[in-house]
């Protein structure tokens, strides 16, 4: 329960936005939310992002577990639609038993949270500039 509550206290789509906006750094990127900002040439279309536990074992019954972040995106010519280009981003993490995962309010997962994600932000903007 506690890895539920971690994932909810997280707002993925605000962190990923937050954490996208930090990987860019001077690079030319405006959040989609700020009505003043300049019309832009392109937009970036980021999916839902897909948050699992994993393990390269299916027949391990007491696997060790991986945090796995995955989204897709593309990146279209704000003027006529066009697709330029399309990804998916991943980031695997460190290996842990299930309830390392919840202990102590989910403090692992929480961390290997922000870490991936901030990871999978920078890969995403390495891919586009």
């Amino acid at each position: 329960m506690s890895r539920q509550r971690a994932l909810a206290d997280a707002h993925l789509p605000d962190a990923l936005a937050a954490w996208i906006l930090a990987a860019a750094g001077q690079r030319p990127v405006v959040p989609g939310t700020l009505a003043d900002s300049p019309a832009p040439d392109t937009i970036l279309e980021v999916d839902s992002m897909v948050v699992t536990l994993t393990s390269k074992d299916p027949t391990d019954w007491q696997p060790g577990l991986r945090l796995r972040l995955s989204v897709g995106g593309r990146l279209v010519r704000a003027w006529d639609g066009e697709e330029l280009g399309s990804w998916v981003w991943e980031q695997d993490g460190p290996e842990a038993r299930f309830f390392a995962w919840g202990k102590d309010d989910a403090r692992r997962f929480r961390d290997e949270l922000a870490r991936a994600g901030e990871a999978l932000a920078t890969e995403m903007i390495a891919d586009l500039f």
